[in-house]
């Protein structure tokens, strides 16, 4: 019920000083608002409860094309990783 509250911010860059833990993770994309995450956060979560896995990690929110980049909601792309443990 908390997908629009964020713990930190974090920018990709090969030569960063810090690294996103190896490990395997689920993952979802969407196009449009990335307001949906509200949306895709529960079927993320239910489909690790329906396939064993329990949730391990912080819910990842990767924003690949944003409204920086293009002001058409509709090209706009977000990406979800949930870090997971596998039954």
């Amino acid at each position: 019920g908390r997908c629009q509250q964020y713990e930190a911010v974090f920018l990709l860059h090969p030569e960063g000083e810090h690294s996103i833990e190896a490990g395997p993770y689920l993952s979802v994309c969407y196009s449009g608002s990335f307001r949906q995450t509200r949306r895709f956060v529960p079927q993320l979560l239910q489909y690790a409860r329906d396939h064993g896995m329990a949730a391990c990690g912080p819910l990842l929110e990767l924003l690949w094309i944003d409204n920086h980049t293009t002001k058409h909601v509709e090209e706009q792309v977000t990406e979800l990783q949930l870090k997971v443990a596998l039954p």
